[in-house]
């Protein structure tokens, strides 16, 4: 009778080493998906390995590799995320760096962490939200951040392509229309821009309004028809108006089924109960604004 090995481990891991699973051919993903397959349709036969020694690979052997190997895809993964210290960094740059190396750190950035258009278009975003709180905790003077701030719109301008306004039919039906502007009282512009060129590159016929007063605002929803009016706040004192005057907007709108969403560090504190503040959804920092909004049209997602 045989003596039964022992320690099956170390004969299976031999005997894929002298196998057709060479990793030094293929990458780290295939190899473990080769050495997978083996484990569960392998008889040993081929490498003179006993019934012990498959199991032990099946058991011991592969876990461990697809372990390793999904240690190693996360790793991947996380060089392809902009992260708040990339912010933080960047930030800095605007601060104490002049527009061509704030240029030549962007430009950095993507390139290491090869990010769409889409990506830096939040992460821009994320980076004005990071000056507003500089602002209002006194760690930036005025025309530190105001510099920052119109570096980003340059930034921003070169990022943003030029909009198909013409194009008013996609996938046989009507493109939807949104209209953004700022909150009434409300002046910080840059957030209004942004989502401004979220929902344009998601193919929406976009209109933005980002420094008119309610009046002019009205006046714009009188003449057009709109299907969404999108409103910024960030200041939560101005949480009260802003009911007024959706309830104004909504009183004069073209359109009779006109939806508004709001946006914004105030708008967020709202955020379970969006009829308090007049408004028909809230859309967070971590939302998807474009899918709140055709969710609120009952339109299909953008297939472009």
């Amino acid at each position: 009778m045989a003596k039964p090995n022992l320690n099956p481990v170390p004969q299976a891991e031999k005997a894929m080493s002298k196998s057709k699973l060479q990793a030094a051919d293929c990458t780290a993903t295939s190899f473990v998906d080769r050495c997978r397959e083996f484990a569960e349709q392998g008889t040993g036969d081929e490498f003179g390995l006993s019934g012990e020694a498959i199991e032990a690979f099946r058991r011991d052997v592969v876990p461990r590799l697809m372990l390793i190997q999904s240690e190693r895809l996360q790793e991947a993964a996380s060089h392809f995320r902009l992260s708040t210290a990339d912010e933080t960094d960047f930030l800095n740059s605007l601060l104490t760096q002049s527009l061509s190396e704030n240029a030549d750190h962007l430009e950095r950035l993507r390139i290491r962490r090869r990010v769409d258009q889409a990506q830096m278009l939040e992460f821009l975003g994320a980076t004005a939200r990071r000056l507003g709180e500089l602002w209002e905790e006194d760690e930036g003077s005025f025309a530190e951040v105001s510099v920052a701030l119109c570096r980003l719109h340059h930034f921003l301008r070169e990022l943003s392509e030029e909009a198909d306004l013409g194009r008013m039919v996609q996938n046989g039906s009507r493109m939807p229309s949104i209209l953004f502007a700022n909150a009434e009282g409300e002046q910080h512009i840059f957030g209004v821009m942004v989502a401004a060129e979220i929902f344009r590159r998601d193919g929406w016929a976009v209109s933005c309004s980002p420094g008119a007063d309610n009046e002019a605002l009205c006046g714009e929803i009188a003449a057009q028809s709109f299907d969404v009016v999108g409103l910024s706040v960030s200041q939560v004192e101005l949480l009260p108006a802003l009911e007024r005057q959706c309830a104004t907007l909504r009183a004069v709108s073209r359109n009779p089924d006109l939806v508004i969403i709001a946006g914004g560090l105030a708008a967020e504190t709202a955020q379970g109960d969006p009829a308090s503040i007049g408004v028909d959804a809230i859309v967070g920092s971590k939302d998807n604004p474009t899918a709140i909004g055709r969710h609120l049209l009952a339109i299909p997602a953008c297939a472009c």
